[in-house]
């Protein structure tokens, strides 16, 4: 493509854009170039991560936002990780974190654990120690463990809670 357009700018009588060795040296050229003009459309995709990034992004915007990758995580999930990070905006409500969790394609459901409390606690249900107001149960409706959610929920959980996981297909 430049090669084609260089020869276009030689002076149409001076040269001769067919002579061999200016054609060698226009392709050369124009092969140069076109090679500049591809890798900056790949750094044009890399600026925002979205489909289409080219993966050699991912690792600098998992080092940029202080993401781990799971080892068997797919390019896939290393992008919904990076876009889901990006879109954070704090928040300690039970909302903000299930619509965290949508970003990465499941719904959960956040259980507050109470203490056993005479005259509001009823018999059956569980008794837990007073300190169970601490702790969080993340149902996960999902088949298996996510550990992308897990780490992000951990790591944004409100800093005196502790936050347990369980799967629910």
């Amino acid at each position: 493509m430049h090669a084609s357009l260089l020869a276009s700018l030689l002076p149409p009588v001076s040269y001769d854009p067919n002579a061999q060795r200016l054609a060698a040296e226009l392709a050369a050229e124009g092969a140069r170039l076109d090679e500049v003009l591809a890798g900056a459309e790949r750094l044009r995709l890399g600026i925002v991560p979205g489909p289409g990034m080219p993966v050699e992004f991912l690792p600098d915007w998992e080092r940029l936002l202080a993401l781990v990758p799971a080892p068997n995580a797919t390019d896939a999930d290393r992008l919904i990780a990076i876009i889901a990070k990006l879109r954070e905006t704090g928040g300690l409500s039970r909302d903000y974190f299930a619509r965290l969790a949508a970003a990465y394609g499941v719904d959960i459901e956040i259980v507050e654990l109470e203490p056993f409390r005479a005259g509001v606690s009823r018999a059956g249900e569980p008794v837990y120690v007073p300190e169970i107001i601490w702790v969080w149960c993340v149902r996960i409706l999902a088949a298996g463990p996510i550990p992308a959610l897990e780490r992000a929920l951990r790591d944004l959980r409100p800093a005196d809670t502790y936050v347990y996981f369980e799967y629910r297909p």
